[in-house]
C-alpha cells in the first residue's frame, strides 16, 4: 500500500478511536450524573475565571477551528456563581463543542454573561444548521439526533448530559432555532442554590 493511503487510513482508524472515546466517556458522565444526585455540591465561582477556562479547553478540543468569542455588556467579570463545578463543566464543555461541530460553515460561536433577578445566565450561540422545529421537544432526550446532521459523528448524549446536569442545579435551559443559521442556547443558573444535597 502507498505510504500516502496509509496515512489516510492511519487518520481515519486515529478519528474512530477518539470518538468511540468520546462516547465512553459520555456514558460514563450519565452514570456518574445518577450516582451523583444526592453529591451535589455547589461552590462560589468567579464566573469569568470559571468560563474562560472552559472556552479554552473547548476551544483546544476542537482544534481552535472556531473563535469562541465572549461577550460580557453587563460587566459580570467578577461576578460568582453557585454551581457545583464537574456539572458546570459537563455543561458548557458539551454545549461549546456541539455549537463548533455543528456550525462547519462558520468561524464563531459566541458566549455572552446576562443577569436577571434570581438568575446568572450564559448564552451560547452558534451559526450553524441550526435544530429542526418538529425535533426540539426531543434533543435533549438520550441518544436523539437531528435528521440534518448528515455524517457529523456525534454520540447523541451531549445535550441529555446538559439537561441531567442543569435540572441537578435547578436551573433552566432554553433552545432557540433558526434552520440555516444556528441555535441559541440560554443556561439560567440559580445565584443561590435553592436546595443542598449530603
Amino acid at each position: 500500500m502507498e505510504p500516502s493511503k496509509i496515512k489516510q487510513k492511519l487518520k481515519r482508524i486515529g478519528n474512530q478511536v477518539l470518538h468511540m472515546t468520546k462516547l465512553f466517556d459520555d456514558i460514563l458522565i450519565i452514570g456518574q450524573t445518577e450516582a451523583s444526585k444526592n453529591k451535589y455540591n455547589p461552590l462560589e465561582i468567579n464566573l469569568r475565571e470559571f468560563m474562560c477556562e472552559i472556552i479554552d479547553e473547548a476551544s483546544n478540543s476542537q482544534k481552535k477551528s472556531h473563535k469562541l468569542v465572549l461577550i460580557d455588556t453587563e460587566e459580570l467579570k467578577n461576578a460568582t456563581i453557585f454551581i457545583d463545578e464537574k456539572l458546570g463543566r459537563n455543561i458548557f464543555i458539551n454545549l461549546l463543542s456541539n455549537a463548533v461541530k455543528f456550525s462547519k460553515q462558520a468561524d464563531t460561536v459566541t458566549i455572552e454573561f446576562s443577569s436577571e433577578d434570581n438568575y446568572t445566565i450564559i448564552s451560547v450561540t452558534d451559526f450553524g444548521i441550526g435544530i429542526p422545529r418538529a425535533e426540539l421537544s426531543d434533543i435533549c432526550k438520550p441518544f436523539v439526533r437531528g435528521k440534518n446532521v448528515d455524517l457529523i459523528q456525534d454520540s447523541g448524549l451531549g445535550l441529555s448530559i446538559v439537561k441531567d446536569a442543569i435540572d441537578l442545579i435547578e436551573g433552566k435551559i432554553i433552545v432557540h432555532r433558526n434552520i440555516g443559521n444556528g441555535t441559541f442556547f440560554i443556561v439560567k443558573i440559580p445565584k443561590k442554590p435553592n436546595t443542598y444535597y449530603v
